[in-house]
This record gives structure tokens, C-alpha cells and sequence, in this order.
């Protein structure tokens, strides 16, 4: 079993819980499992860009203000990738409420930056 480790920004926990019971077969089949470190918000963005070894990061676009701010996905994601060791690492930037199309304007335009909208 190969573990990943996943780190995922996503302020509501249903959702979270939504997508990995839809993987759950197929990581199974692919004999991956999922090490998450979850985050409702920005808050721990520091420590996220200390880590090094992060085999893929989930950021969703709405998120839950950042004492009294707005901290929207998408910076989280420009943040992630002005850090070189982040350049290799999968990114999904995602979101219920607005298209694929709609998210890929909002971040740096790199290889390794996959936008997707939930529920499609």
C-alpha cells in the first residue's frame, strides 16, 4: 500500500467526506491510501509552505475568512507556488460554485495546477 500524503484546504468537512468516499474504491483498487492534513482556512499556510514532501494539495476556492478578511483559494495557491519545491507537486484547485474555466483565471497558469468543478 502506498500512502500519499495530501495536504487540503477545504472549509467544509461534508465535502471533504463527499469525495473521499467517491475515491475510496479506486484508491483501494490503486492500493493508495490517503494521509490528509486538513485546513478550514489560510491560518496554517506558513507551515503548509515549510513542507516539503507533500505528494498532491487540494485547495478549494471559497474558504472561510481569515480573522475578519476574505482569503480566497486561489491565493493560497499563487502563495504555494512562489515556493520552488511546490513547482512538481500536484495542485487541485477546485470548486462547486464556479467552472474549471472560471478557476484556471484566478492562478499562475504551471503544469502541475489542475482546476476542477465539484459536482460536474
Amino acid at each position: 500500500m502506498k500512502v500519499m500524503y495530501v495536504i487540503w484546504f477545504e472549509d467544509v468537512e461534508e465535502n471533504r467526506e463527499s469525495l473521499m468516499y467517491s475515491l475510496a474504491p479506486n484508491l483501494k483498487e490503486m492500493e493508495i491510501e490517503f494521509n490528509i492534513d486538513a485546513h478550514e482556512s489560510a491560518r496554517h499556510l506558513d507551515s503548509v509552505l515549510r513542507a516539503i514532501e507533500v505528494d498532491l494539495i487540494l485547495v478549494d476556492y471559497n474558504l472561510q475568512p481569515v480573522e475578519g478578511g476574505k482569503f480566497e483559494g486561489n491565493l493560497i495557491v499563487t502563495e504555494l507556488m512562489k515556493h520552488p519545491h511546490n513547482h512538481n507537486t500536484p495542485i487541485i484547485f477546485h470548486s462547486s460554485n464556479y467552472p474549471a474555466s472560471e478557476l484556471s483565471k484566478l492562478v499562475p497558469k504551471a503544469e502541475n495546477i489542475i482546476t476542477y468543478r465539484d459536482w460536474e
